[in-house]
């Protein structure tokens, strides 16, 4: 087990002697171990950070997603609810039939 821990130990020096952070000629003991902490904690922070970035993102995504399915779930009924008026009306010639496909066609290159 102290073995692990050293490795522990070995990679945060590591690290922090890289970001130039630490340079060991002019720590003892206990400034090598704050050194360590505070290089823990600040990365922690920076996990954190990430950790919430990336949960509003997802929520932000979920809300466009759930508005969208609504927008389209309204012109849907838009839709039935003008083909239904028109069947009501016995007005379907052919004249209406190629407006309606026409419709039908623009509100799918729109949701595209």
């Amino acid at each position: 087990q102290r073995c692990e821990w050293e490795g522990v130990v070995y990679q945060n020096v590591l690290f922090l002697i890289r970001e130039k952070k630490l340079i060991l000629a002019k720590y003892d003991e206990d400034q090598l171990w704050n050194a360590i902490s505070e290089n823990d904690t600040e990365v922690n922070q920076r996990v954190r950070k990430q950790t919430i970035k990336r949960k509003k993102k997802t929520e932000y995504l979920e809300q466009v997603r759930s508005e969208r399915s609504l927008k389209k779930e309204m012109k849907e009924r838009e839709r039935r609810r003008r083909r239904e008026e028109r069947r009501e009306k016995g007005e379907n010639s052919e004249e209406e039939s190629e407006e309606e496909s026409e419709e039908e066609s623009e509100e799918e290159s729109e949701e595209e």
